[in-house]
């Protein structure tokens, strides 16, 4: 009897061999948030992957993988959030040759995919002669400025207005609020004047919208970055799907999204010189040189920042 349920078990998985070759390879899904990537960039994605919507937790070292991710596309403010040793790393893969010096220190976290300064967006103002990030503070701005949400950048543009201290109360009393979400439609409804805004939301409106005026400041901006991340024992990741966002025609729709790979300037240029407003999405070199990255602050820096902050509010 041992031996013909073993002959019978013998028979039944040869015949259900071929079904199983036939069936398709399970699919790997890439998580963002909403809104994130660009709609051009998620149709060009290779078979046996799919795109889905997923809204991150609050940044903390103890968030998990998602389950259904073999990748997972984030904000630097996110990314970087993340334990390096809990990631996948990207050397060795043939991707890092083309980037620019600014991107490779992220390369810890993920590989960047998109990148860009933060502006200050004017609505119904024509553009100022000075270029400079004391315009937050003009005395017309007062309850009209919408902020970005992330004390943090906040932070950032109060150091760029001189002493902190001094400077981040006086900002905060300019805002009407502090939204990522949201600023972009308060501004078009006109209930605010101004706002600070990513290029990638920016750029594409110039293009479209003539009551928008945009600032990039001589003195530089903070940038911000889209970063992919891979889990330590993830699939491999899609090579060609990612070398193809640096090339034509993929490349083109991407920068008219205002969505900036961070490669080498010639491996843009062609691209962008049709655009207009290109120069707010890849600043000059002189100027990208005092843009600079927000890293991760240490346990110290967090808890002066903290403190800095509560001081400050109105």
């Amino acid at each position: 009897m041992r031996s013909l349920l073993s002959r019978r078990r013998v028979l039944l998985l040869a015949a259900l061999a071929p079904l199983a070759a036939c069936r398709p390879p399970r699919r790997q899904t890439l998580l963002a948030p909403p809104g994130l990537l660009p709609r051009p960039l998620l149709r060009s994605l290779p078979d046996g992957w799919v795109a889905a919507d997923w809204s991150p937790p609050e940044p903390q070292r103890s968030a998990g993988w998602p389950a259904t991710a073999g990748l997972l596309a984030l904000p630097d403010g996110w990314a970087t959030a993340w334990e390096v040793s809990r990631l996948g790393g990207w050397s060795g893969l043939d991707l890092e040759a083309d980037l620019l010096p600014q991107a490779l220190p992220l390369l810890r976290w993920g590989l960047p995919l998109a990148f860009g300064p933060w502006l200050i967006v004017l609505r119904d103002r024509p553009a100022p002669t000075d270029r400079d990030w004391s315009l937050l503070l003009d005395p017309a701005l007062r309850g009209r400025l919408l902020l970005p949400a992330a004390p943090r950048l906040v932070l950032d543009l109060a150091e760029r207005l001189g002493d902190p201290a001094r400077s981040l109360p006086l900002l905060r009393r300019q805002a009407l609020g502090f939204s990522d979400r949201d600023a972009l439609t308060l501004l078009l409804q006109g209930e605010a004047d101004a706002a600070v805004l990513p290029s990638q939301v920016v750029v594409p409106l110039l293009r479209r919208d003539p009551r928008l005026r945009a600032v990039l400041p001589v003195s530089g901006s903070p940038l911000w970055w889209t970063l992919l991340l891979r889990p330590p024992q993830g699939p491999p990741p899609p090579l060609a799907w990612l070398q193809q966002q640096r090339r034509p025609p993929l490349l083109a729709q991407l920068l008219r999204a205002g969505f900036t790979p961070p490669v080498r300037r010639d491996l843009l240029a062609a691209s962008l010189a049709a655009l207009p407003g290109s120069e707010l999405q890849l600043p000059p070199d002189d100027l990208l040189s005092r843009c600079r990255t927000l890293a991760p602050l240490t346990p110290a820096q967090r808890t002066a920042a903290e403190a800095l902050w509560r001081a400050s509010a109105p």
